[in-house]
């Protein structure tokens, strides 16, 4: 009897020893772990969580964190071709990313360039992407280029949540890795979004950096404008923009605003104004024109004068010395 027992025992250990580590103990428990952070290009910082680690110790056994579990903080919405930001509380190295399409197991290899992703060419849709650093892989939510589907999203979050075998293949190779990638857009300046919190944005030497060359009311650099997708307020003078996803464009005035009540300080006054009284117009008498007189010409009255009379007399003296020269000159010719 004593010898069954013991045999019984003896193939228990054996059979225990020839299992799988990964059905003995799929679970770990981590502490001190560093957290990983992921933006696009809104700048808007989402959390990764830590999903699985890989035993060295226990022969490369990938262990399921036992606390893992994904929420809608942890879900990041970016366009096509969109550039992903990584970033640490730690100084950690990153190894390697992969991305996964939803409902699926083919995952997609992304190389990582300093704490870029770069999703050119990526298709729109809902993918789970994990980031591994080292012997840790950190896991969140993105959705490309598609307006979120709360249902949708949820789905993808219960799926993953109660999903306790794909975090074994999450150190595989992926089965598309892409051959080349494309070198990522340098991220905009801090002084986009802060001007007046970072101290980057603060001029040394009277002198602003060349990204924010523009010094806002309070002395502090920012550049000119804003990246895509981003706007500055009407009447804010700091330089700071904002995400157009929580400006408010006024009716009527088009004021780029934060809150809509804003809006008021922008109306036009509606408020007819009131019209002038008239003044009583004054009686007008019907006047006769004044005539001026026409003065009056006197004609002189012309009164020919009468011809003298011939004189006789006269005229006979004067036929006669008439005859008397024409005597003379005929004279003065027989003489000639």
């Amino acid at each position: 009897m004593i010898e069954k027992t013991i045999a019984k025992a003896t193939l228990f250990l054996t059979l225990i020893t020839l299992l799988p580590l990964s059905i003995i103990q799929t679970q770990a428990t981590v502490q001190g772990a560093a957290s990983l952070f992921i933006m696009g290009p809104d700048a808007v910082s989402k959390n990764m969580e830590l999903k699985a680690i890989k035993d060295s110790s226990a022969g490369g056994v990938v262990k399921q964190v036992e606390d893992f579990k994904l929420g809608v903080n942890n879900v990041v919405s970016v366009p096509l071709n969109a550039v992903l930001t990584i970033s640490s509380d730690m100084k950690v190295e990153f190894t390697g990313a992969k991305l996964t399409p939803a409902a699926t197991t083919d995952s997609l290899d992304i190389p990582i360039i300093g704490d870029k992703i770069n999703l050119v060419g990526v298709a729109q849709g809902v993918y789970t992407l994990d980031v591994i650093v080292g012997d840790k892989a950190y896991e969140c939510i993105v959705v490309i280029a598609i307006a979120q589907n709360p249902q949708q999203v949820i789905n993808q979050i219960t799926e993953i949540n109660t999903d306790n075998t794909s975090f074994t293949k999450i150190f595989e190779k992926g089965k598309n890795k892409p051959t080349q990638s494309p070198t990522p857009s340098p991220e905009p300046s801090i002084c986009y979004f802060h001007p007046n919190d970072d101290p980057s944005c603060v001029p040394v030497d009277g002198q602003c950096p060349d990204d924010a060359p523009n010094l806002n009311e309070q002395g502090n650099c920012h550049p000119s404008g804003c990246p895509p997708n981003f706007s500055q307020l009407d009447d804010d003078e700091t330089g700071t923009c904002y995400s157009d996803k929580n400006v408010i464009v006024c009716e009527g005035s088009n004021a780029k605003v934060l809150h809509r009540a804003d809006c008021a300080i922008y109306e036009p006054d509606t408020t007819p104004s009131p019209e002038p009284t008239p003044e009583p117009l004054q009686e007008l008498k019907e006047e006769t024109p004044t005539t001026t007189p026409t003065p009056e010409v006197e004609e002189e009255e012309l009164t020919a004068e009468p011809e003298p009379k011939a004189d006789p007399k006269l005229k006979q003296e004067q036929e006669q010395e008439e005859d008397q020269t024409k005597e003379t000159k005929t004279e003065k010719e027989d003489k000639k």
